[in-house]
């Protein structure tokens, strides 16, 4: 009986995972029955929105043989959240919420779990490119190379049992978990795979730089958004990392992850990962800083002409930028606010 309890217990936790079980343990506590109308909690955390792209296509191709295509690549997402201290939340067919809880708003902590979470991101991304089943169903239906989106922004969040008797899902309710996938959504635009908003970028090492893109008002956000991206130094010193070589030429030391308990406390994370290498922008990376400072101010003529030296076809940004000043003819409207709308979702 006992082991049957088990089984059970270990069955919910796969379909509740970590904190829904917790939740739902909590609601019954209190209830003696799942109820919905109980109010949720008060939490800080990570949130990272990740989605396939062009999934309407690999679902026309694949047919019935979608399901362990998108499992086997959900296997490598869920374990970049996993490996860094968070946990997979939610599961949408072709994306999915990820979560890292925050027990306190420790800069330290902090410090030491955004490199980590961009660590497993990276690695996850390169193991999706190298899994032999994922690249063998790629080569059988003679489908597009998988491609992902990442959005990555921290902020607080309304945590409880969301639906009714007849289906509850633990989730997270927040503007902060909406940006995160109006983040991963603008990967699409300007050209990049991962997008973070200044408030996560803030808490990464000075060490880990990080190129800023520009300053957008999301749609339903009421502020605007400074968004980064990884500069190229910095994707090649957690690739190299990871590979175990040194082939970038970046001398380098990140601690692996110990083990994580289920209920990632802040002092068991703290300290899993150590940043030692100091990464340096690149010539065209920094060029593009000093652009992108100068179309915020307004001044896009000066703007165009520093950006135009440093675009290339192996980096969308600074097209991206001429292309938005190029609709008043590089000329910044009277009432710039020094932010631009985003419409799309």
């Amino acid at each position: 009986i006992n082991a049957e309890y088990m089984g059970i217990g270990r069955l919910l936790q796969v379909g509740f995972g970590i904190a829904g079980g917790e939740l739902i343990t909590h609601n019954l506590e209190k209830t003696g029955k799942v109820n919905v109308m109980i109010p949720g909690t008060t939490v800080q955390a990570v949130f990272g929105f990740c989605d396939i792209r062009g999934f309407t296509e690999i679902t026309e191709m694949l047919g019935k043989e979608v399901m362990p295509f998108v499992n086997e690549i959900a296997s490598h997402v869920h374990d970049a959240a996993i490996n860094s201290g968070g946990f997979p939340n939610k599961n949408i067919g072709d994306a999915w919420l990820l979560v890292w809880r925050l027990n306190t708003w420790d800069p330290d902590e902090l410090s030491s779990l955004t490199p980590s979470i961009l660590c497993e991101i990276i690695k996850s991304m390169e193991g999706i490119a190298v899994n032999e089943h994922l690249q063998a169903s790629i080569k059988q239906y003679n489908l597009p190379a998988i491609s992902l989106g990442w959005g990555l922004h921290i902020g607080w969040a309304i945590e409880g049992a969301i639906g009714s008797q007849c289906k509850v899902d633990p989730s997270y309710l927040s503007p902060h978990v909406n940006l995160s996938a109006r983040l991963e959504s603008a990967t699409k635009q300007y050209g990049v795979p991962l997008l973070m908003s200044g408030d996560f970028a803030q808490h990464l090492p000075e060490t880990l730089p990080c190129r800023r893109l520009d300053r957008i008002m999301p749609k339903g956000v009421k502020d605007p958004v400074d968004i980064y991206t990884l500069c190229n130094g910095t994707r090649a010193a957690f690739s190299t990392m990871i590979g175990g070589a040194d082939i970038y030429g970046y001398a380098h030391s990140l601690r692996q992850p110990s083990s994580i308990s289920s209920d990632h406390k802040s002092e068991e994370r703290a300290g899993m990962y150590k940043w030692d290498v100091e990464v340096r922008m690149e010539p065209h990376e920094v060029a593009f800083e000093e652009g992108c400072q100068l179309y915020l101010n307004g001044e896009w003529a000066e703007a165009r002409t520093i950006l135009e030296r440093c675009q290339s076809s192996s980096d969308p940004p600074p097209k991206v930028l001429l292309d938005y000043m190029s609709r008043t003819n590089y000329i910044a409207p009277l009432n710039w606010p020094g932010y631009r709308k985003l419409d799309e979702k």
